[in-house]
């Protein structure tokens, strides 16, 4: 009977992952856009947490150092990725990497978002510069990203 109690209360907290432990949310991929919050609402990755560029340092003050971290904002000619990743480096983080393509690249490989994406960056498509600017950060690419977060490009 105890056996059977026990099968029934691990079998419901494995439905229900991250709800009843913060703390093992620690380790989990933390997807960051740093555009300011107008255009967040108006397209981001599912998921990913809007933080500002200028609150950045502020909101990851209790992070553990040892999470992996994506930042990401338009496109390939937004810098604004490469100074996050380069500050959450600077502040002690050992995962970090920038998704330099942005949310433009995202939205037009078909890839889910969330808000009504009516900015017109979303349509320009920009190729990826044959050197990025951010060699002492890592970059990852849109098909990475989608991989991490159990997607396939189309």
């Amino acid at each position: 009977m105890i056996l059977r109690k026990l099968f029934f209360i691990s079998l419901l907290l494995g439905l229900l992952p991250g709800c009843w432990d913060n703390s093992s949310n620690n380790n989990k991929l933390l997807v960051l856009n740093i555009l300011d919050p107008e255009l967040y609402q108006d397209c981001h990755i599912p998921g990913s947490i809007n933080v500002p560029l200028d609150e950045l340092e502020n909101y990851t003050r209790d992070l553990d150092l040892n999470r992996e971290i994506i930042v990401y904002c338009s496109n390939y000619l937004c810098t604004a990725s490469k100074y996050a990743a380069e500050l959450l480096q600077k502040l002690g983080f050992k995962q970090v990497c920038a998704y330099e393509a942005g949310m433009a690249e995202w939205r037009q490989h078909g890839l889910p978002v969330d808000g009504l994406a009516k900015q017109q960056y979303l349509t320009a498509v920009i190729a990826q510069p044959e050197e990025l600017q951010a060699q002492n950060i890592k970059i990852i690419t849109t098909k990475a990203l989608a991989a991490k977060m159990g997607l396939k490009l189309s």
